[in-house]
């Protein structure tokens, strides 16, 4: 099922609403292969904070037919198929965190 898949690298943005309260994120996740190939997934702008980007990421990885249903997490399916997982979160507005996730 890896469909020879050397590399999962998700970027997230990450926004903190100090009005409300409540953190949100978008992330893009970027799958490559040893064709060279790379398939761009958009995960958009919704609410959680603390890594619930990768629970996102890896939920998007399963409906694109990416990651197995039964897979128990994200990091641990890359490490039990010898394949590199990266991620990466950064704060920004809302204005960028909507946009970063947004369908192109």
């Amino acid at each position: 099922m890896t469909n020879n898949i050397t590399l999962i690298d998700i970027e997230a943005v990450e926004y903190w609403d100090a009005i409300n309260g409540n953190t949100y994120h978008s992330s893009q996740v970027r799958v490559f292969r040893t064709d060279n190939s790379m398939t761009v997934l958009r995960v958009p702008f919704g609410y959680g904070g603390q890594r619930h980007f990768m629970t996102t990421a890896r939920q998007a990885l399963v409906e694109a037919g990416i990651l197995p249903k039964d897979a128990n997490g994200l990091v641990a399916w890359c490490q039990e198929n010898d394949i590199e997982a990266l991620e990466t979160c950064h704060e920004g507005s809302e204005a960028l965190c909507r946009e970063w996730g947004a369908p192109r």
